[in-house]
């Protein structure tokens, strides 16, 4: 055996331990919502909300169409669109995000992606109500892509 082979192997060793030492922290997680849902596929936290400053509101988008909102106690339905998407496999609302500006009193816009009713992929946008972030405007759903061939 050469010594660079012996050096190598006894390095390892060394290598894997400083690896393992140094590796990222697991992350844990807490499960806060467990019944109500139907197939969740995406979860929106406003600009302005978040637990830092007291506030535990997480919009979490389904797959049928429905937008709830988790108060920190209850679900609640924000927006429900389940009679303009198409679903199945693929399709139905595929995400929400709130505009970057977001603060519930000059600027209340959020937009939701999905799957309209003839299949084609659209971006609308929506308007949360002046005095309750917890509710829709009414009308205020703008679109603002459409339709998005795929």
């Amino acid at each position: 055996m050469t010594l660079h082979y012996k050096l190598f192997t006894a390095g390892l060793p060394v290598f894997f331990a400083c690896t393992y030492l140094y590796a990222q922290p697991i992350i844990d997680y807490q499960s806060i919502v467990t019944t109500g849902l139907v197939d969740p596929i995406d979860i929106a936290i406003p600009p302005n909300a978040s637990p830092a400053n007291g506030s535990t509101r997480l919009y979490l988008a389904q797959q049928n169409g429905t937008i709830q909102v988790w108060n920190g106690s209850a679900l609640s339905t924000v927006l429900n669109i389940t009679t303009n998407i198409t679903t199945g496999g693929e399709r139905g609302l595929l995400s929400m995000a709130f505009h970057p500006s977001y603060n519930g009193v000059s600027n209340r816009f959020f937009y939701v992606f999905y799957t309209d009713g003839g299949g084609d992929l659209a971006i609308t946008r929506y308007r949360t109500d002046p005095g309750n972030p917890l509710v829709v405007e009414t009308g205020s759903g703008v679109n603002v892509i459409t339709p998005i061939e795929h």
